[in-house]
Parts: structure tokens; C-alpha cells; sequence
């Protein structure tokens, strides 16, 4: 089953409270292996047991598992490195990154993230102009394929599949940790009902900077949150032909840990969706 819809535990719905495992079935290895084995006919239970356990065993060796993919490790709180720390997420950069922190809208527009010395650019929204409750989450960075072919291997990580949505559900769980066990009792929107749309994907650093709606009340009156990404990656033929600073990016416009710990604890008053732009 496909959906674009995830609840904040990472489920798709509806089965945001099961997981349906297949049965395990035999390695084909070890199935070939009793076959002949049996076909033998000169061996006896233990030598067919020790055959296919062996057989089994290869077979699963012979499978190199992936390393695990890298997660955001956030608070109830915006730091100066949260936007670098979204990269790492994002790409697997193992590089020492600056992360320049924009206090004006119109500079972090302009601005472009950096491949050698690695740097990100990062802006905080705020609801109210006295700047105390902070909405929206702004990071620029590069892509995995740039820092790989600058830095070389090692660098980063070319496997990963990691969308701004996935960055979200870090944050939403995070921030989730740091409550008190009296908030976590009071608290409106669990994770569990917090429920992640599909990122807005946007080609263009104009559409990505234009205004987006990241948070809303479904009809199913839970919350939703949606993440906006522009990622064109240095390899991807659709960019060869823009300037260099358009290409290898990766930027991630995110609900911020203060305002998702306003959402859990009933501060936020959430719109109905409005039309998409």
C-alpha cells in the first residue's frame, strides 16, 4: 500500500499502530543445498541440519546490510547548528561544517551554500514581530554527489534516500523526548496523530522561497506538517547547463522544534489547508 501521508512514528496510513511482517522463508542457498543433499541419499538428519545451516549462513553473509542511515539529534530548541546538523542528516557529511545563521529574511535568500569550505545557510521564521515563537525552520546545503566529488570518498554518503520529511519526524520525535512526563500526560498532539505529508517539491530556489503553508488541521482533525525540499544534485543532467551555484543543493524547509513543542502542548491554533500554491 502506498501514501503520501505518515504518521509521525513513521507508518503509513492507516496502519499508523501495526507492522505486518512476511513470514521468513528459506535462503534459495539452503534450499538447493537440502536438495542435493537428499538426493545423496547416504546422509542422515544432523549432516542435512549441519548442511543447510551452513548453506543459510553464507547466503546471509553474502549480503552486506547497508550501514544504518545517520538521524537528527534535536531538543526543544533551535541552535546555531541545527541547520548543519540537517545536512549530516540528509547527505552522511562527515566534514566539519560552518553554519552561517541569518538573523534577516532578505540575506538568506540571497545566500548560497558553500561545497569547499562546506557551509549552510540557516533562517528562523517567527509568528510574532517580537521574534519569540519561532514557526518555521529554513536550511540551504549541498548535495551528497557535490561533497563526493569535491572531497572525495568517504565524505559522504551517495546511498541515502532521506527526504525533509524524514528530517520532520526526527524533529518530532526529539522534541517529544524532551517533554516532562506531566506534558507528555497533557499534551494535545502525540506523535502518534502528528501526521507528515509528502515534501513539497519545488525545482527552483524562486518556488522553494516562496510562501508555504507547513502546518494546517486535516479533516481527520489531526495536525499535518509538511516539509518543502529542492534538491538538484551535481550528477543530475537537468542542471548541466545552470551556473555552478545553482547545482549540487539540497535545502529543507522544516517545522521548527519550538513550534512543534507549541503544537504538542495545545499553543498552536491551526488553519484548515489552504489552496495549494
Amino acid at each position: 500500500m502506498k501514501s503520501s501521508t505518515r504518521c509521525a512514528g513513521g507508518l503509513a496510513v492507516p496502519a499508523c499502530a501495526a507492522v505486518h511482517r512476511a513470514p521468513a522463508r528459506t535462503p534459495p542457498a539452503a534450499a538447493r543445498a537440502l536438495r542435493r543433499a537428499v538426493r545423496a541419499r547416504g546422509l542422515g538428519l544432523a549432516t542435512l541440519a549441519a548442511c543447510a545451516a551452513s548453506a543459510a549462513f553464507g547466503a546471509t553473509a553474502a549480503r552486506a546490510e547497508p550501514a544504518p542511515a545517520p538521524r537528527l539529534v534535536v531538543g526543544a530548541a533551535t541552535t546555531p547548528g541545527t541547520c548543519a546538523d540537517v545536512l549530516r542528516r540528509l547527505t552522511g557529511v562527515t566534514l566539519p561544517i560552518r553554519n552561517v545563521v541569518h538573523t534577516e529574511y532578505q540575506p538568506f535568500v540571497l545566500s548560497k551554500p558553500q561545497v569547499e569550505p562546506l557551509e549552510t545557510q540557516q533562517y528562523l521564521q517567527y509568528e510574532d514581530p517580537a521574534r519569540t515563537r519561532p514557526t518555521m525552520l529554513m536550511c540551504k546545503g549541498k548535495s551528497a554527489d557535490h561533497v563526493l566529488a569535491v572531497h572525495g570518498a568517504g565524505s559522504a554518503r551517495a546511498d541515502l534516500a532521506t527526504t525533509c520529511r524524514d528530517v520532520n519526524r526526527d524533529i518530532v520525535l526529539g522534541v517529544w523526548g524532551t517533554l516532562s512526563p506531566a506534558e507528555r500526560a497533557a499534551a494535545r498532539a502525540t506523535p502518534q496523530r502528528i501526521m507528515l505529508e509528502a515534501d513539497d517539491v519545488k525545482l527552483t530556489g524562486s518556488r522553494w522561497i516562496t510562501p508555504h503553508q507547513f502546518a494546517w488541521r486535516g479533516s481527520d482533525d489531526r495536525p499535518h506538517l509538511q516539509a518543502r525540499r529542492l534538491r538538484a544534485d551535481w550528477s543530475d543532467w537537468r542542471w548541466r547547463l545552470m551556473p555552478d551555484s545553482w547545482r549540487g543543493t539540497f535545502y529543507c524547509q522544516l517545522a521548527a522544534p519550538e513550534y512543534v513543542r507549541r503544537l504538542m502542548l495545545g499553543q498552536v491554533e491551526l488553519p484548515p489547508r489552504a489552496a495549494a500554491d
